[in-house]
């Protein structure tokens, strides 16, 4: 029988060799979980640590010497300083009046006890961020030609007599008769509208009434004295001595009536001076530039009319006699 004799000291089976290996790859993983460790492990930081807070300066705050006084007129571009004192001019005054305003150093300050037109010497009290309060301590001088005058209170002008309301029923006024009217009465007109006084008969009269009635068209007078023979100046209108509004005639559709003391039913002598140019059969007239239609009529008939039908711009008569064709003188 042949056997096979190993050399001692071989590796192969021998437990130590197993254990040595065993070792090896034990240090081995044990190694590489270390670095493992090392690289995924933070390093700890070190805390800061506060020696000492430095702190920044604090703003220089100006000294304020509340003995002097700086005058604007030397020093335009001075500041404005809480409890600084200035002497200064009031130009103008603060929109309610309370207080004049001035400008220091660009910022509008209010000023108590001071107005427009002052020269004071005034406190800071209050800074803001766009103006400033001061009170004034002493007025040195007060301009008052300088100073703003107070405004008038408005005064409503007196109003003339409302012929709508019969507001010139009772009224003293004072006129010129510009035509004698059909009963032989003067006519003034104040406003537009005539007004009859009686006992006035002279063109041109200068004369003071007291109304007496009114009606839409016309209004009636009593006379009170004779001022003037003479004819007023035409820049002077007639004077009033009521106080209302006052009203130009007017007709129903809103358009000013022509000579509106011509009614219907007032009867005049006159002579035809043209031809009605809607119908050449019918003449036609003006009294007191207001255009009357005289039906059946030529140029050169002198008829007694009667006024039948009133338009703001024309009237429409009728015949009651013919006249002879020459006046009498």
């Amino acid at each position: 029988m042949n056997t096979t004799n190993q050399a001692p000291g071989s590796p192969s089976g021998s437990p130590r060799s197993v254990w040595i290996t065993f070792t090896l790859f034990f240090i081995t993983v044990l190694a590489l979980a270390v670095v493992i460790y090392l690289i995924v492990q933070p390093s700890e930081q070190q805390r800061e640590v506060i020696l000492n807070l430095v702190e920044s300066a604090p703003d220089e705050v100006p000294e304020v010497n509340v003995g002097s006084i700086i005058d604007l007129s030397e020093q335009p571009d001075a500041a404005v300083v809480l409890g600084g004192r200035y002497r200064v001019q009031i130009r103008e005054n603060s929109r309610d009046g309370s207080s004049g305003m001035v400008r220091i150093g660009g910022m509008i300050t209010f000023v108590d006890g001071a107005a427009a037109g002052d020269d004071a010497v005034i406190e800071i009290t209050r800074v803001r961020a766009t103006t400033a309060q001061a009170v004034a301590l002493s007025v040195e001088s007060r301009d008052t030609l300088s100073a703003p005058a107070p405004r008038p209170a408005p005064v409503s002008a007196p109003r003339s007599p409302s012929f709508s309301s019969g507001g010139m029923v009772g009224g003293v006024l004072t006129g010129v008769v510009s035509y004698i009217g059909s009963r032989g009465d003067g006519a003034v007109k104040i406003n537009g509208k005539p007004v009859y006084v009686k006992g006035a008969s002279v063109v041109n009269q200068q004369v003071v009434f007291r109304v007496s009635r009114e009606e839409d068209a016309y209004a009636v007078g009593d006379l009170v004295t004779v001022l003037s023979a003479d004819a007023a100046p035409e820049a002077s209108p007639p004077v009033i001595a009521t106080t209302d509004e006052p009203a130009s005639a007017m007709g129903e559709d809103g358009r000013p009536v022509k000579a509106p003391h011509i009614q219907v039913g007032m009867t005049y002598e006159t002579e035809v001076t043209g031809v009605d140019r809607f119908n050449e059969a019918n003449g036609m007239t003006r009294i007191d530039d207001l255009v009357v239609i005289i039906p059946d009529t030529k140029v050169g008939d002198r008829v007694k009319i009667e006024i039948t039908e009133r338009k703001n711009r024309y009237a429409v008569s009728r015949v009651i006699e013919s006249l002879d064709s020459t006046p009498a003188e």
